[in-house]
């Protein structure tokens, strides 16, 4: 076996941590963007703590409430 070829599981490894990496990165841009700024420390806490699931729950919370707010927007807009 050739030390220098990493091993599957190195390669796995490396992979989810570059996932996670970029689901922080997609997470905190998504909280820069977002109107609503409610509980904006628990969303950075739990993206930063908590690997991979953190920052998916993050972004489908601040989905969800983007919409709800672009909901609201339009029916303002609409019954003014």
């Amino acid at each position: 076996m050739n030390p220098l070829i990493p091993g599957a599981g190195d390669v796995v490894l490396a992979a989810v941590a570059v996932l996670n990496i970029v689901l922080v990165v997609l997470a905190l841009a998504a909280l820069l963007r977002a109107t609503d700024r409610n509980h904006w420390l628990a969303i950075i806490l739990l993206t930063l703590l908590v690997p991979i699931g953190g920052p998916v729950v993050a972004l489908i919370v601040l989905h969800r409430r983007n919409a709800r707010g672009l909901v609201r927007a339009s029916e303002a807009t609409a019954t003014s």
